[in-house]
């Protein structure tokens, strides 16, 4: 699923074809996604201006103002998007032709010279509307914690958010309500870069290690942007190439081969123990991590996960 450097690199490449644009045309081809696309949805959109983009967690909020001089069309009106697992947009340039919707095409929008078109194969993307004053007040929105990216995270607050807790740590990244938008592959790598266990319960960890790990999720978050997000499956950008960073990963996928940490100690030592990669499983999802440098503890191993040498 794309997560929010995937989202983040989508908004920021088509903020050139889409924002202060006048919206000409839209068709919309399919009526149900992850939830019902609204009615009229096209037919409200055509005419406006679109002020602004803007991301939220992994949603994209496109505003929109003016249009046809009605009561209704001069509301404030902001279209929400989700790329689900598979979705993704392409632009193409308009060319004079009839445009032919491609297989899994769901919505196409004509601004001026370019044709935006959202495309999602397995239809867990969303398009939705919301006519009220404040977006944030979308039902979408309300449950949501702060951005990683932004000075609303705040350390004090995550360190009491996580002192009682017995969920592990990994877990609590996960968890929208606390953070949102880093996703599984970057909670992986930001404990990686951290060294902290994925079991760890949250309530284990002192505050400097909390202050480590939010600089790491950052610091991962950021790498991932610079890098137009990661790609394993499905995830392209408009232009159709894929993400870079997952070729920068350091244990996310990466199972029984070295992290950079043990060959970089090997290279200096070669008689220094290094590990393989281990995988585990957590709440169905993969965990990717170090035994060496992500110790359960700080002078235990945990029972049952094996610290292995490579020949």
């Amino acid at each position: 699923m794309p997560e929010l450097p995937e989202v983040e690199t989508t908004l920021q490449t088509l903020k050139p074809y889409l924002e202060g644009k006048l919206i000409d045309r839209v068709e919309i081809y399919t009526k149900k996604l992850r939830v019902m696309v609204p009615e009229n949805l096209g037919h409200r959109m055509e005419g406006r201006k679109i002020s602004r983009l803007s991301r939220r967690a992994k949603y994209m909020i496109w505003a929109l103002e003016g249009g046809a001089e009605t009561v209704e069309s001069f509301s404030p009106l902001a279209i929400i998007i989700h790329l689900g697992m598979s979705g993704r947009f392409r632009v193409e340039a308009k060319d004079g032709q009839a445009f032919q919707p491609l297989k899994h095409d769901h919505m196409m929008i004509e601004c001026g010279d370019s044709r935006i078109i959202f495309n999602d194969a397995r239809r867990f993307g969303l398009i939705d509307d919301y006519a009220g004053e404040s977006v944030e007040n979308c039902h979408y929105f309300k449950h949501l914690g702060p951005e990683p990216l932004s000075d609303a995270w705040g350390l004090g607050t995550f360190f009491d958010a996580l002192k009682s807790r017995q969920t592990s740590i990994k877990q609590m990244l996960l968890d929208q309500k606390i953070v949102v938008g880093i996703g599984n592959i970057y909670a992986n790598e930001a404990l990686y870069m951290a060294g902290i266990h994925p079991l760890r319960p949250a309530k284990s960890l002192e505050f400097y290690e909390v202050k480590s790990l939010m600089e790491c999720v950052r610091a991962v978050l950021r790498a991932a942007i610079a890098q137009s997000g990661s790609t394993l499956r499905d995830y392209r950008r408009i232009s159709g190439e894929i993400g870079g960073f997952q070729e920068h990963f350091q244990v996310y996928d990466r199972e029984g081969k070295s992290c950079p940490a043990c060959e970089k100690a090997q290279k200096n030592n070669p008689d220094s123990p290094h590990c393989c990669v281990q995988r585990i499983v957590q709440n169905g999802r993969s965990s990717f991590f170090c035994a060496i440098k992500q110790r359960y503890t700080r002078n235990t191993e945990l029972p049952g996960v094996v610290t292995s040498r490579l020949a």
